[in-house]
């Protein structure tokens, strides 16, 4: 009771102050997360990743030891991927499609929805993702929706009367309804232009690849297939 007394006329006793080099260094650790204050009030954060942070694939154990997989998504919006010519390894660039660009080179990967996982992590670990993609510089995390398909199970009430249900023998009173789309808006790292513009050249990138679906809402997609884990 008499250190918050005193601490009400001076509210540094009873504290340990930090070295110059212990602030700086731990100011370092932030340098690339500006925000870590406001998303650390959160327990859990929700993070889309299209490249080799993927489950089995070279960087996913950047993603920490504690995660949770929400399932495979496809952003709302439509962006332009970029790979790195004759290098496998090194990370996709999603760059946000302009309305107008110029230049022949800028309309080069046709804008189209990219394919990817949402996992659910410690917002501590983007301390970590961002140092590695290089936040703010190279890099920009922001919150995007993308669109989770599911099919729900539909209950019959009496599956054997069910034209869709051609099972012989014993029939089940539930089967798989509609493909529906649920909207979620994780964090994602998006390529920012006044970095990439001067990099993004034909002789040393390319467009992903791309692929057709026959989803309504979904007529092709990128998805980046990287080297896994040997």
């Amino acid at each position: 009771m008499l250190t918050n007394t005193i601490r009400k006329i001076v509210p540094t006793f009873g504290y340990t102050v930090p070295t110059r080099e212990e602030f700086l260094a731990e100011l370092a650790k932030t340098k690339y997360t500006p925000d870590i204050s406001k998303i650390e009030e959160y327990a859990w954060m929700p993070v889309f990743v299209c490249d080799e942070l993927k489950k089995n694939h070279l960087k996913h154990n950047l993603l920490g030891d504690e995660l949770h997989y929400a399932g495979p998504a496809f952003t709302r919006m439509t962006f332009r991927l970029w790979e790195k010519r004759s290098d496998p390894t090194a990370s996709p660039i999603p760059m946000k499609a302009q309305k107008e660009e110029n230049g022949f080179v800028r309309y080069f990967p046709p804008p189209a929805r990219i394919k990817g996982e949402v996992w659910i992590i410690r917002p501590q670990q983007f301390l970590v993702l961002d140092t590695y993609k290089q936040n703010t510089v190279e890099f920009r995390r922001k919150r995007v929706e993308v669109l989770l398909p599911h099919r729900p199970l539909v209950w019959l009430k009496d599956p054997y009367k069910d034209p869709e249900n051609t099972l012989s023998g014993y029939r089940p009173p539930i089967k798989l309804g509609d493909e529906l789309v649920y909207i979620f808006k994780p964090w994602m790292y998006i390529g920012r232009s006044s970095f990439w513009d001067p990099h993004l050249t034909a002789f040393d990138y390319e467009a992903g690849s791309l692929f057709k679906s026959d989803r309504e809402w979904c007529q092709q997609f990128y998805h980046v297939r990287r080297p896994g884990k040997k």
